[in-house]
């Protein structure tokens, strides 16, 4: 479970855990490498660039919705959320 409540990670220049977390769940979902790249081309390292970001984008396709982060962040913590 991780607490997704007060998430910072939109950040192209430090890597956080926040982020990493985010990627692990990505992972997790089948998102993250994206189609085509490998954990070579787009390692879990914690840093938002255009693998996490089209990831991410993926995801909120697959779950009909173009929405924020603030919509991906629900639907993460639902399924892996420290819900206590």
């Amino acid at each position: 479970p991780y607490d997704w409540k007060n998430a910072r990670f939109i950040n192209d220049k430090g890597r956080t855990l926040d982020t990493l977390a985010l990627q692990a769940a990505l992972l997790e979902e089948g998102e993250f490498p994206t189609k085509g790249k490998d954990l070579h081309d787009c390692p879990l390292g914690g840093m938002v660039g255009l693998c996490t970001k089209s990831a991410l984008k993926n995801f909120l396709a697959k779950m009909g919705s173009d929405d924020t982060i603030d919509r991906a962040l629900q639907i993460l913590n639902e399924r892996y959320g420290n819900n206590e």
